[in-house]
């Protein structure tokens, strides 16, 4: 059955708070972006595909401009994103908005040097199998970047998921299991007096 695709407003009034924060270049150089949803999951190398970013130019961009612009010849290329309906019926409020900042991370804009703006589709910042970091460790200065950042995020990642939302804590040798709420209730207690801190075991 053919891909289905259609307008997805909900994805492009969030990309518009971060564009604001975050592709404030896109605004500068007056790029337009257009949102999709399609009905379906691609995979590629057999791993879901939540979401691309193509640039549209030449014929295409002609053919998707409006009348006014066919008419004075102004097609300037353009981005579209298209996300996958089903991922993101499924995903959370948090992973909406990484998922769509991920792929406006890839439209990106700049002027030559006759001044003329240039549209490019940036590949991402790293690029490894799992099994190699396995063997080798991070042996590339892009791999340890990657991983110093991903420990600062998961350090200072805000505890909006789901109250039943299971977490695995590992440290001095040790492995804890809670969830959500109760790591919000451990917090809460840590913030009492010592007095409170000291109270049994039993106490919840």
């Amino acid at each position: 059955m053919a891909t289905t695709f259609t307008a997805a407003p909900e994805v492009e009034a969030l990309a518009r708070d971060l564009i604001r924060e975050h592709h404030q270049h896109l605004i500068t150089h007056g790029v337009r972006v257009t949102f999709l949803f399609r009905d379906d999951v691609q995979k590629k190398a057999g791993q879901e595909v939540w979401g691309t970013c193509q640039k549209v130019s030449n014929l295409n961009a002609f053919l998707a401009a409006g009348e006014d612009d066919q008419e004075e010849g102004e097609t300037p290329p353009f981005f579209v994103i298209v996300i996958a309906r089903p991922i993101w019926d499924r995903a959370t409020p948090a992973q909406r908005r990484a998922l769509v900042d991920h792929e406006l991370a890839h439209a990106y804009a700049e002027e030559d040097k006759e001044g003329a703006v240039r549209l490019t589709v940036l590949g991402h910042d790293l690029e490894e199998f799992r099994a190699v970091v396995n063997r080798h460790g991070l042996w590339r200065e892009a791999l340890k970047d990657f991983a110093a950042a991903c420990e600062e995020a998961q350090l200072t990642i805000p505890l909006e998921e789901d109250e039943h939302t299971r977490l695995t804590i590992e440290a001095g040798g040790k492995t804890v299991e809670t969830t959500v709420a109760g790591m919000k209730r451990a917090t809460a207690r840590l913030s009492r007096p010592a007095a409170v801190i000291r109270a049994p075991m039993g106490d919840q």
